[in-house]
C-alpha cells in the first residue's frame, strides 16, 4: 500500500512544473527550538508560537516572529499555565487557545489572545470532558471543539460549539465516524472540516460540518496513507494538511503536503517540506507563505529545530493562463501574465513587468496625452522648435516656418508663421527698412521702422499681409502672416 501511495504522490507532484521550493529561515532561540505540540498562529503579519512539550516537561513559553527581520522575540509566558497537547485557531484578528494537559491532568479551558494590547483573557471553559489532542476550528463567530483524548473516556467523537459573542457553549451532533485524537482540521466559508487522526487505527477519512445546519457529511478522503499529528491551516479558499506521522505512526519518508479544494472536493499533492515528515509541528501563514516549525522525527529520533517556509501563491493559477499567482500580477485575468504582450496606453500592466512601459514610451517625461510623438524623445512640449523641417518638435500644433526673402542684397528671415504672438525679423546685413502690417481689408494695423520683432498676440486670428520696404531704394517684399491662438 505504501508503494502505491508513493507512486501516486510522485505522479501528482510531477504535474507541477512550476519552480516551488521550501526556504530555510531562522530557528527559534535554543530555549524553545525543541518542542512538539506547540500552537503556531499569525495575526496582522506577525507569527506567534505558544506552549508545547519539550523532552522533559510542558512549557508556557510565548514567542513572536517578524518575517521582515527574520527574527524571533520572546514574550511574557502564557498566563494559563504550562501545557502540552493543546490546540488553537484564529478568527477575526484574535487567537483562541486551550485544552491539553498541564502534565498532571487534562484541561478544558479556553483563552483568547488580542494582539492590540498583547493580552490573554480566559473565557468560559467547555462543559465537556477535559481532553488532549482535540480538533479546534474558529470560524464564522464560533469556535468548534471536538474529538481528542478524554481524561476518562479515551478517544472521543463529541462536538461542541462556543459562541464568541455570548461566551457560551452548546453541544452539537457528534462527529460521524469512529472516535479519535489528534485529527487535522480547518475552516473554509460556511463549513469546517476535520478527519484523519488516530483511534483504533490511523485514518485518511475526511468530513465536512455545515455551521448553519449543524450537520455532517463525508467528503473526499485523502488519496494517500492515513496520518496523525501534523499541522493544518486554510488560505485563500483552500485547506492544507502538512506533515505528520504516517499510518504506522512513524515519520513518512517525505514531508508530505496536501491541498484540499472545497469547490471540486479534491486533494492535490504539493512539494513536500525538506527531510522526513514531522510529528506534531507548528505552523503559521504570513503574507502567503506557510512556515513549518519544530516537531520531532522518528527517523534518527530527534527534535527538529529547522524552520522552513513555502510560498503558497506558487500553487495558484486561478485564471488557468499557465502562470502561478506568485508571478502573475492578476491571477483572475488570463490576458494578464508575464507572457502577455504589453498593450500601450491601456493603464494595465499586461505583462506583469513594471519596466515595460505603458505610457511615455520615449521616456522624455511626457505622457501620450501631452506628447504629440510618444516614440521620439526629441519631440515634446519642452523641445526646441526647428524651423522649416516639417516637424512640430514642441507639440504646439504647428511647425516653425521661417520665410526667407532677399531685399537690396540683404537676406531677410520672417518667423514663425503661423504665430500666436511675436513675429521675428532677422537680417543678414544692415538695412534701413520700414514694416507695415495690413488686414485683409487693406487697413493698416501697425507700422514700425528697423524693428527686430512685432507683437500680434492681441490681434484677432486670421490672415494678415506684412510689407517690408527698403527706405533707401524703395524696394519691398510682401509676406502673408497667419495669426492663431495659443
Amino acid at each position: 500500500m505504501k508503494l502505491f501511495y508513493s507512486l501516486l504522490l510522485t505522479f501528482v507532484f510531477a504535474l507541477h512544473v512550476h519552480a516551488q521550493e521550501w526556504e530555510q529561515v531562522s530557528s527559534l532561540p535554543a530555549s524553545f527550538n525543541q518542542t512538539h505540540h506547540s500552537f503556531g498562529f499569525s495575526l496582522n503579519g506577525i507569527g506567534y508560537i505558544v506552549s508545547g512539550n519539550s523532552e522533559t516537561e510542558v512549557l508556557d513559553g510565548f514567542y513572536m516572529y517578524s518575517a521582515a527581520a527574520d527574527a524571533w522575540y520572546e514574550l511574557p509566558p502564557f498566563p494559563g499555565g504550562a501545557r502540552g497537547f493543546a490546540i488553537g485557531d484564529t478568527y477575526d484578528g484574535k487567537a483562541y487557545f486551550g485544552f491539553g494537559t498541564n502534565g498532571s491532568f487534562r484541561l478544558k479551558d479556553l483563552w483568547v489572545f488580542d494582539p492590540a494590547d498583547m493580552s490573554w483573557t480566559e473565557l468560559e471553559p467547555c462543559p465537556c470532558e477535559a481532553r488532549i489532542h482535540p480538533a479546534m476550528i474558529a470560524q464564522n463567530g464560533k469556535v468548534f471543539v471536538g474529538l481528542g483524548g478524554g481524561q476518562n473516556t479515551g478517544n472521543m467523537n463529541d462536538w461542541w460549539e462556543y459562541d464568541i459573542a455570548t461566551n457560551t457553549w452548546t453541544q452539537k451532533a457528534d462527529f460521524p465516524s469512529v472516535p479519535r485524537h489528534h485529527p487535522y482540521q480547518f475552516g473554509i466559508g460556511n463549513y469546517v472540516y476535520t478527519g484523519f487522526g488516530h483511534g483504533n487505527g490511523i485514518f485518511f477519512d475526511w468530513y465536512r460540518y455545515d455551521i448553519q445546519a449543524g450537520t455532517w457529511e463525508d467528503v473526499a478522503f485523502l488519496p494517500a496513507e492515513g496520518r496523525v499529528a501534523g499541522t493544518q491551516f486554510s488560505f485563500n479558499g483552500r485547506g492544507y494538511a502538512l506533515s505528520g506521522d504516517g499510518e504506522d505512526h512513524q515519520s513518512m519518508e517525505t514531508g508530505e503536503f496536501w491541498a484540499y479544494d472545497p469547490v471540486d472536493d479534491t486533494w492535490s499533492a504539493l512539494p513536500p517540506h525538506p527531510s522526513s515528515s514531522r510529528w506534531a509541528p507548528a505552523s503559521f501563514v504570513i503574507d502567503g507563505e506557510v512556515y513549518i516549525i519544530n516537531g520531532t522525527t522518528s527517523i534518527n529520533p530527534a527534535f527538529v529545530s529547522e524552520i522552513y517556509k513555502f510560498n503558497l501563491l506558487s500553487t495558484f493559477d486561478e485564471d488557468n493562463d499557465g502562470y502561478f499567482a506568485d508571478e502573475d500580477c492578476d491571477d483572475d485575468n488570463p490576458d494578464i501574465n508575464p507572457g502577455a504582450v504589453e498593450i500601450p496606453y491601456n493603464g494595465i500592466d499586461d505583462d506583469c513587468d513594471v519596466s515595460t512601459l505603458d505610457d511615455d514610451l520615449d521616456q522624455d517625461g511626457f505622457v501620450l496625452a501631452d506628447d504629440c510623438d510618444d516614440e521620439n524623445p526629441e519631440i515634446n512640449p519642452d523641445a526646441v522648435e526647428i524651423a522649416n523641417n516639417g516637424i512640430d518638435e514642441d507639440c504646439d500644433g504647428m511647425d516653425l516656418i521661417s520665410s526667407t526673402h532677399e531685399l537690396s542684397d540683404v537676406v531677410i528671415s520672417i518667423y514663425p508663421n503661423p504665430t500666436s504672438d511675436f513675429v521675428f525679423i532677422d537680417l543678414s546685413n544692415e538695412l534701413e527698412y520700414e514694416l507695415s502690417l495690413f488686414n485683409m481689408d487693406g487697413q493698416l494695423i501697425l507700422n514700425q521702422k528697423n524693428t527686430a520683432l512685432f507683437d500680434m498676440s492681441k490681434l484677432p486670428n486670421g490672415t494678415y499681409v506684412l510689407e517690408v520696404r527698403d527706405l533707401n531704394t524703395k524696394g519691398r517684399i510682401v509676406e502673408q502672416i497667419i495669426k492663431i491662438s495659443k
